[in-house]
């Protein structure tokens, strides 16, 4: 498991309740990894508390609030943490995408962020939206 959103769907799987996980930052987390755990290949949760990695996708959130060189309000970031892991990890769950739309996203993001953008995106809708149509009608379930 290497991100929060996994924690919370192996949790379920076992027919525990996820509010009732505590999220905790990790003394020494991975910098590769969102959930710390002891063992690289753990597959299931046996306790509430899960460790954290906060910055290893929500640094803009965490970084001035999770600072070591803040002392004080230890016991009110703890609280924060989890309360933000909680909704970050419900948001994740919800506004998840198949491949197929990561697939699109992908090539309409490489596609205006190329030079193809000044040929295609200047003339016409029609050409950009028929292109990304005509990508997605192949099988991605590779």
């Amino acid at each position: 498991m290497n991100y929060i959103w996994e924690a919370v769907l192996q949790v379920k799987k076992n027919g525990i309740c996820d509010w009732g996980l505590e999220y905790q930052q990790a003394e020494a987390p991975s910098p590769y990894m969102e959930v710390s755990f002891c063992d690289l290949n753990t597959a299931s949760i046996e306790q509430n508390i899960i460790k954290v990695n906060p910055f290893y996708r929500f640094s803009a959130v965490f970084e001035k609030v999770l600072d070591i060189n803040n002392k004080g309000y230890c016991k009110t970031k703890e609280i924060f943490l989890d309360t933000v892991m909680h909704y970050m990890s419900h948001m994740d769950l919800r506004m998840g995408m198949s491949k197929r739309e990561y697939y699109c996203q992908m090539v309409e993001r490489e596609l205006e962020e190329s030079y193809i953008r000044i040929l295609l995106f200047t003339r016409t809708w029609k050409l950009p939206i028929c292109f990304l149509s005509m990508i997605t009608s192949r099988n991605l379930n590779e």
